[in-house]
């Protein structure tokens, strides 16, 4: 007997197996995904479009993920890197394995109608989103903990929220591995170990008496004067300083 979707693709998330198939085109999932692969450009589109949540199959939620990380980190995308990079984060068998990545190119010779294909997954996301915001609705209505009214202004509120979402950019998701991989190698400092060239540095520690204030402008000072900070060599920049500390105890710290 052959199988049905469900039997040979079970590798799906959430509350989907419970909907049906018309809220998901498998091929429509392919045909992103193989484009991409065939030109990495069409990643650009389908970014702008599109999050790893999109797609109904989790193996292509995987396979998209991975794509934009390797597009991050300025990796091209073709059959043997992504494998690859799939396979060194234990995710080749999680996005169907090799054969399953090299089949997405099967009968493709050329990248068309992407944006197309983008909006069918899309439309197809939207449907489930909805489903799932319904059907919670639902459930809320049955139980009648909290007034109708309450459920009501929620709903209306988490449907507009995902109507409004103009989803122009799909944020990857990052582990701590996968970011400190995409920092440049070596790191160009202006003042070790707080400002790296084109980077984000947060200073933690107790108000009011860590110094985080003191030594922030510490390595600002140096900076200025291109002076070692902590002794190490700075880098002479311009720098904007922004606190919410009243004036006259910013003053006194400066």
């Amino acid at each position: 007997m052959p199988k049905t979707l469900s039997q040979s693709r079970p590798n799906v998330v959430g509350l989907e197996p419970l909907l049906p198939v018309t809220h998901q085109n498998e091929e429509a999932e392919r045909s992103v995904l193989g484009a991409i692969l065939l030109d990495n450009s069409a990643l650009n589109l389908a970014a702008a479009l599109l999050k790893p949540a999109d797609f109904f199959h989790a193996h292509h939620q995987y396979l998209f993920r991975r794509m934009l990380l390797m597009a991050a980190s300025k990796q091209a995308i073709d059959w043997v890197t992504l494998v690859h990079e799939l396979q060194k984060h234990g995710e080749l068998e999680k996005a169907g394995g090799p054969a399953y990545v090299s089949d997405l190119l099967a009968g493709r010779q050329a990248v068309t109608n992407v944006k197309f294909h983008c909006d069918i997954v899309l439309e197809k996301s939207a449907w489930r989103r909805g489903a799932h915001l319904t059907r919670t609705l639902y459930q809320e209505f049955l139980d009648g903990v909290e007034d109708s009214k309450v459920i009501f202004a929620r709903g209306i509120k988490q449907f507009s929220e995902d109507e409004g979402d103009d989803r122009k950019a799909a944020v990857a998701i990052y582990t701590a591995p996968e970011l400190a991989a995409l920092a440049p190698d070596p790191v160009e400092y202006l003042v070790y170990p707080f400002a790296a060239r084109g980077m984000v540095a947060l200073v933690d520690g107790a108000a009011k008496a860590a110094g985080k204030t003191t030594l922030i402008l510490t390595g600002i000072a140096a900076s200025s004067r291109k002076e070692l900070f902590l002794n190490r060599a700075t880098k002479r920049m311009p720098v904007l300083y922004v606190s919410e500390e009243n004036p006259r105890t910013l003053r006194m710290a400066i």
